[in-house]
């Protein structure tokens, strides 16, 4: 298994360096050189999804993780991104400019919280290639109603087991639960070992 430096030297490889630096040197950027996001879990379901699938990824925040999908038929990245400085009204209000996100040639991004997205783009879940993933999404509700509401969606949250159903041929969707259970027990170690 790669380390998280190995798998953000490969992502920060298929990175444009003019969009990396617009990115990332916006005010507030919740990325740093150093952290790209929880990147080694797209990389896994990456490399074994199907090309022709799309993915949608609820909760994306600045989606580094798009150029890992460069390849699929898709990338939809969904959340609400806001400069934290702005004014709580003008949030609110939605008068503000939205944080920039990472772009690949494939991606579509979508300004809106999970669970307005999936009510109001049910249909862009059911084509049968399209697969749904919260990876480290604090939100408890939207989480549940992406289970709930979505036939093919992948869950990891690093305290529990990966939830993931889909249509996916059994032994794609097992190796890549597998490989993603593997990597949760060993942050989970490093975690503990670390206290």
């Amino acid at each position: 298994m790669k380390t998280y430096d190995e798998t953000l030297e490969t992502l920060r490889a298929k990175i444009p360096e003019e969009q990396y630096i617009g990115v990332m040197y916006q005010p507030y950027c919740e990325l740093s050189p150093g952290f790209l996001g929880f990147i080694q879990q797209y990389e896994i379901i990456s490399e074994m999804l199907p090309k022709d699938w799309k993915v949608i990824d609820l909760g994306c925040g600045a989606a580094a993780q798009c150029f890992f999908f460069t390849e699929h038929a898709g990338y939809t990245g969904v959340d609400v991104l806001y400069d934290r400085e702005a004014d709580p009204e003008d949030i609110m209000a939605g008068r503000y400019d939205s944080t920039l996100r990472f772009e690949s040639g494939n991606t579509v991004h979508y300004e809106a919280d999970i669970i307005s997205f999936i009510n109001e783009h049910k249909s862009a879940f059911d084509d049968g290639k399209t697969l749904a993933m919260c990876v480290h999404v604090p939100d408890e509700e939207a989480v549940r109603t992406a289970e709930e509401k979505l036939d093919s969606i992948l869950v990891y949250d690093p305290e529990k087991p990966v939830f993931f159903k889909t249509g996916l041929d059994e032994e794609i969707r097992q190796g890549i639960t597998e490989r993603l259970e593997k990597l949760r027990k060993t942050m989970v170690l490093v975690a503990e070992q670390s206290l």
